[in-house]
């Protein structure tokens, strides 16, 4: 564990004592992922001095968040606005604004892995389930993001087609054809939308962002065709069992006919009964055809 990573847990611990997590009825929606204030410190503990404009910078995270991947990024309001900007997986195109207005911008990315199940799953509603990471952007202003100052959250404001893309592609364990995208607004509101594209989202606002399937439709599918396959099983073996039962009786009906025709010959030729040697047997009498010389 290094240096920097010491001086987190403090600052860390003192900002969710001090911070609690907002008490909700049943009428309000869930409080949004308790590891917000935390990547946004460690985000600001990790911003170096003299930053570079569209730099990307990883963000040193405690050591039980290892398998978070977090980075941040300064912009120019002005150019952000012009040019638009790609940050690893979201796209911003040209026409975003901030608001409140800033002179410089910073995003700040995750991608929670694991943790997005213990953040996250509980938010959706039990038809659904994540089939990917949940990952972030959000946006603050460039002064005061420092390890010293107060982190001012400001928005971005989409204008006529501008938009938000995220891009799933590189997520490798994503193999179901029905998907939704699903956006995790900072109140803990959930909506789900359709993809734009293959394993791409869009949105007008920046959040959190996610792949979810449906999880009871595809137990429902899943139980249809255990059904339909096994009644197609059921079927087969039927009617194997019913062409055998055919093929017995038509052998039973053969073998009747045939010892009904042996008695049947037996009983209408009488044979006489001769002894040969010392046993019994049946002799037929025997038949000759007289020659013409006997007739002449």
């Amino acid at each position: 564990m290094d240096s920097s990573s010491h001086h987190l847990l403090p600052l860390i611990l003192t900002t969710l004592l001090f911070n609690p997590l907002p008490q909700t009825t049943p009428s309000q929606p869930k409080p949004p992922c308790p590891l917000n204030p935390l990547l946004t410190i460690s985000a600001s503990m990790s911003f170096p001095r003299h930053p570079r404009t569209a730099v990307i910078y990883p963000i040193r995270l405690p050591p039980n968040l290892s398998d978070v991947e977090a980075d941040l990024v300064r912009y120019r309001s002005g150019s952000l606005t012009r040019h638009g900007s790609v940050f690893k997986e979201f796209s911003l195109s040209p026409g975003i604004l901030t608001r409140p207005r800033t002179q410089r911008v910073i995003f700040v990315r995750h991608s929670l892995q694991k943790q997005s199940l213990l953040c996250f799953q509980e938010l959706l509603s039990s038809q659904y389930r994540l089939v990917s990471p949940v990952v972030g952007l959000l946006a603050y202003d460039a002064r005061g993001f420092n390890s010293t100052g107060d982190p001012r959250y400001i928005r971005i404001v989409s204008t006529g087609n501008s938009s938000v893309r995220i891009d799933f592609s590189g997520v490798d364990s994503v193999s179901e054809p029905l998907l939704l995208c699903a956006f995790f607004g900072a109140d803990g509101r959930v909506s789900l939308s359709n993809q734009t594209e293959k394993r791409v989202c869009s949105a007008m606002e920046l959040g959190h962002f996610a792949l979810v399937g449906e999880a009871v439709a595809r137990e429902g599918r899943v139980r249809h065709w255990k059904v339909v396959v096994w009644g197609v099983v059921g079927a087969v073996g039927a009617s194997v069992l019913l062409g055998m039962l055919c093929v017995a009786v038509v052998n039973v009906r053969r073998r009747s006919l045939r010892a009904e025709r042996i008695r049947r010959a037996y009983e209408e030729e009488a044979l006489r009964v001769s002894m040969v040697g010392h046993a019994r047997a049946h002799v037929a009498d025997a038949m000759r055809t007289r020659p013409d010389l006997e007739n002449d």
